[in-house]
């Protein structure tokens, strides 16, 4: 795995093809900052990124022999979308330390990342944001941040599926959207949540989040090194 840079990242691709070269030297550049700027021991870091790369040796594998599912018809190759993803959520979960406890959470979040949902977890598909289509397998929403999956993709909504696509219950929904609003309201503290009204016999429960620009802005000064805020300032789309 080549150590990104944000060279030649503010220069705004003009065609599908250059967003997505884009995005990956972003999701590199992203992912390469945070490892310089929260883990110091160099034993450290290349631990951390031996389990990305030999996660995507193995997810690319797996793309190999059969597809992931497209969710909509995203932009873009959704595999590499897919992967620039996990690379983002990775490197925002570098932040929260570099404890041996931390690296566990973060191999075990690799671990069910594939590239087809075997139906034993819980999955996350997180649409309308950026990437377009972008999903995760959780065994419970303690192996997930939502509220850095937001902040890399700012998705319009999360569709929930149950593990073995059982149908939502009444209790079901609201466990599950009691303990995400913990997570979320810790980071975005005035977010506001649009959930599916009837969700009780749902086979997906389709949650809405909106959050402010001066929350998204301050999880960025929690994220990314001051100049790098900067140098983008406006936003990724209006580089």
């Amino acid at each position: 795995m080549e150590k990104g840079t944000f060279a030649g990242l503010n220069k705004k691709p003009k065609s599908r093809k250059g967003w997505q070269e884009w995005h990956c030297k972003y999701a590199l550049a992203f992912f390469s900052d945070q490892l310089d700027r929260v883990v110091h021991s160099a034993s450290k870091r290349h631990y951390v990124i031996s389990l990305l790369k030999n996660w995507e040796k193995r997810f690319r594998a797996e793309c190999a022999i059969k597809r992931p599912e497209e969710y909509v018809s995203p932009p873009g190759n959704l595999v590499e979308n897919q992967i620039n993803f996990v690379t983002e959520y990775v490197a925002c979960a570098i932040i929260d330390g570099t404890s041996d406890q931390n690296y566990g959470k973060i191999e075990h979040f690799l671990s069910m990342q594939s590239a087809q949902n075997i139906g034993q977890r819980f999955e996350l598909r997180f649409v309308g944001g950026f990437p377009l289509d972008a999903y995760a397998y959780v065994d419970s929403l303690k192996d997930i941040d939502i509220a850095d999956v937001f902040f890399i993709t700012e998705f319009e909504s999360m569709d929930v599926y149950r593990p073995k696509l059982e149908k939502w219950t009444k209790g079901a929904a609201k466990r599950f959207i009691d303990e995400m609003k913990k997570d979320v309201l810790f980071d975005f503290p005035q977010a506001v949540f649009i959930v599916d009204p009837e969700p009780v016999g749902r086979v997906g429960l389709e949650i809405g989040i909106e959050v402010d620009e001066s929350a998204r802005n301050l999880k960025k000064l929690q994220c990314m090194p001051p100049a790098f805020i900067q140098r983008f300032k406006g936003g990724r789309k209006k580089l």
